[in-house]
């Protein structure tokens, strides 16, 4: 396990430690307490108590995303695009398929609870997969060509 020297504690997660003592169930909101440390300094939670775990799914969350927040910042800073907010694996699917952006964006949009998707951010996280994959939107047509039946083939 890796251990983090900080992490964010929200006033929401001490709200429900309140609650839990002003209920007279101290030993649970002690042991509440102790498993949202142990998921912020360790990333996991590992007493094993239902009734502690039941409390921890939102606040892992909350802990993670501020810690992938705090992560970007520190990487420069860099703004995240709006790509993030569509399902890129969709994306990703469909221009495996072989379809245009602007049919991709339209697609996603509509799946979409986040409003609509431009062919501008379906190009952005193409192009971010296909550097992943260490390829470029060129080498990719060209493998699409070379495996494609020549004319007079079968």
């Amino acid at each position: 396990m890796n251990k983090k020297d900080s992490f964010v504690f929200y006033g929401t997660f001490l709200d429900t430690i309140e609650k839990l003592e002003q209920a007279g169930q101290q030993d649970l909101a002690y042991k509440v307490l102790k498993a949202v440390v142990d998921v912020g300094i360790y990333g996991e939670y590992t007493g094993g108590d239902p009734l502690v775990e039941s409390f921890l799914p939102t606040m892992q969350l909350s802990i993670e995303n501020a810690a992938k927040r705090y992560e970007a910042a520190s990487n420069g800073g860099k703004k995240s695009n709006h790509s993030s907010a569509f399902d890129k694996d969709l994306i990703i699917e469909l221009k495996l398929q072989g379809m245009k952006n602007a049919d991709v964006a339209q697609i996603v949009g509509e799946k979409s609870t986040k409003g609509t998707c431009s062919a501008k951010t379906v190009s952005r996280v193409w192009n971010e997969y296909l550097k992943d994959m260490g390829q470029s939107e060129t080498k990719v047509g060209q493998i699409e060509m070379s495996t494609m039946d020549k004319p007079g083939q079968k």
